[in-house]
């Protein structure tokens, strides 16, 4: 078992995090195998600037391993053929920001189609994906939902609250979107 976490304590709708928060793994493979003393956390940024910064700090004080997939190098060339990773072998998927929209196929199209499929793909075999902004674009979607330019921006700090029991997504939150999207 990993780190003595229960697999059947999760949060409910929450696969993967148990009830006081911390990550776990429930698999046929894990228990025939027994339990990754290590819990493995995919960071896709979409540029050099595009790190997990104060989530991946909350991430790793819970036991999460962060490992990094940069889509582009720079600003100035949104073009990618780089492959994506196979998000097989971690428990949670996390996909950054960036300065482009989802819907700019004539600028990103050379890699968002592989994004979203590979999001659909870690989603429809049951494993947690978070998007933060154009993250979240991303996972909208790969999950059936429009993304959108929206009326105006919307910039500053807002104050969110999951409906998450352990808090993990809680904070001030600093915003800074040109673009909407909907739950699919």
């Amino acid at each position: 078992m990993l780190r003595g976490y229960a697999p059947t304590a999760t949060a409910a709708g929450h696969p993967g995090l148990a009830t006081d928060g911390r990550p776990v793994r429930d698999s046929r493979e894990d228990r025939c195998r027994g339990y990754s003393p290590v819990v493995r956390a995919l960071v896709i940024e979409h540029g050099p600037d595009g790190g997990a910064e104060g989530v991946g700090d909350r991430l790793k004080t819970r036991g999460f391993t962060l490992e990094s997939f940069q889509v582009l190098d720079g600003m100035d060339d949104a073009y990618s053929d780089r492959p994506f990773p196979d998000t097989v072998d971690y428990d949670l998927v996390v996909i950054m920001g960036s300065v482009h929209s989802v819907y700019d196929t004539e600028t990103i199209g050379s890699w968002i189609g592989r994004e979203i499929s590979m999001v659909s793909e870690t989603v429809a075999a049951d494993r947690p994906v978070l998007g933060i902004c154009f993250g979240g674009q991303v996972l909208s979607a790969a999950l059936g939902g429009t993304v959108e330019a929206a009326d105006g921006p919307e910039i500053g700090w807002h104050t969110t609250q999951s409906k998450c029991p352990n808090g993990l997504f809680d904070g001030p939150w600093f915003q800074w979107h040109v673009d909407r999207f909907t739950l699919p």
